[in-house]
């Protein structure tokens, strides 16, 4: 994998160009209440602020999903997990092929989340359950290099956050909180973080009654994040965007910004473990590669972490 080139630029000038945009945009940013934010960043969660694989074992780490453990509370963890892993090797195709139909990958990706959640929802599954699983399962996590600064950095420069994923919105959070990133808790209290995610109905007892119908997957993120703006952030001009999948960048698509101006992609590119041992394999003409270049500024590869885009950060500094 040493040669591998770890950062690609899908186009070099327009992305010097985007970056002269927000930071001429940034004199005007910086207004605790939001209603003067000129520019936010608008990120996916699982495998965007962790790893996928760790390349050397060829493992793959768990994602906000695989911290749900039934054996916490007293459920079936092994049914639960055969269920898991029919739904997997069902559905994970629409998610990752990039040459079907994008009607028939929406329709099973909302199918994938729905019947996942439902097997989710255990009567004895509790709020003070998820603190436990995720503690129980922290080792599986494999954040990326300098994540942690990175969202310091955001804070410190007073960048409101979006992150939207198609997890559990209090897994998430939980997993978050294991950065230890100074500030985080007070940025939550103020509003300038807000969490997209799916979410469980718990009774008076604390104790999950059903999940909420309005599924959030990877194509309907959209929806949400520009309900999202449009009452809290109202003068959005630029927005960074961040995720290991194409429909991640979908989730900004309703904002209606110039993509050739306003927008700056991260993608996070994540290539089979088996497919590296091939000695033929082309990871230049790779679809999921190619499919990123057409629509992300930045594409990170494997395992590479946040130390481009804390460097893309200080262009904000000292203005």
């Amino acid at each position: 994998m040493s040669n591998y080139q770890k950062i690609i630029i899908s186009n070099e000038k327009i992305l010097e160009n985007k970056k002269e945009i927000f930071k001429n945009s940034f004199y005007k940013h910086n207004d605790n209440n939001g209603k003067e934010d000129k520019i936010i960043i608008v990120t996916d969660f699982d495998f965007t602020l962790f790893n996928k694989y760790n390349y050397s074992t060829g493992k793959k780490y768990e994602s906000s999903f695989g911290m749900y453990d039934q054996d916490v509370f007293g459920g079936n963890q092994k049914d639960f997990q055969d269920k898991r892993k029919m739904l997997h090797s069902e559905y994970l195709k629409y998610e990752q092929d990039y040459t079907i139909d994008e009607k028939i990958r929406k329709e099973k990706i909302k199918e994938w989340n729905t019947r996942a959640l439902g097997y989710m929802a255990h009567p004895n599954f509790t709020k003070d359950s998820i603190k436990q699983m995720v503690n129980n399962k922290k080792e599986g996590i494999n954040f990326k290099k300098n994540v942690g600064k990175f969202y310091e950095k955001l804070i410190e420069l007073n960048i409101p956050i979006i992150i939207v994923s198609s997890g559990i919105k209090e897994i998430i959070l939980e997993i978050l909180k294991l950065l230890n990133i100074k500030g985080l808790e007070d940025y939550i209290e103020r509003k300038r973080i807000h969490f997209i995610g799916n979410e469980f109905i718990f009774d008076e007892n604390n104790k999950c009654i059903d999940f909420n119908k309005n599924v959030i997957y990877g194509f309907n993120k959209s929806e949400y994040v520009k309900n999202l703006i449009s009452e809290n952030f109202p003068n959005i001009e630029n927005v960074f965007v961040l995720g290991d999948l194409d429909t991640d960048y979908k989730s900004i698509e309703k904002l209606n910004l110039d993509k050739d101006k306003n927008i700056i992609g991260i993608g996070f590119v994540y290539f089979y473990p088996e497919d590296l041992k091939n000695k033929d394999f082309d990871y230049q003409n790779n679809i999921q590669l190619n499919t990123f270049k057409k629509i992300y500024d930045i594409n990170l590869l494997m395992e590479e972490g946040y130390d481009y885009l804390l460097n893309i950060l200080s262009i904000f500094e000292n203005q």
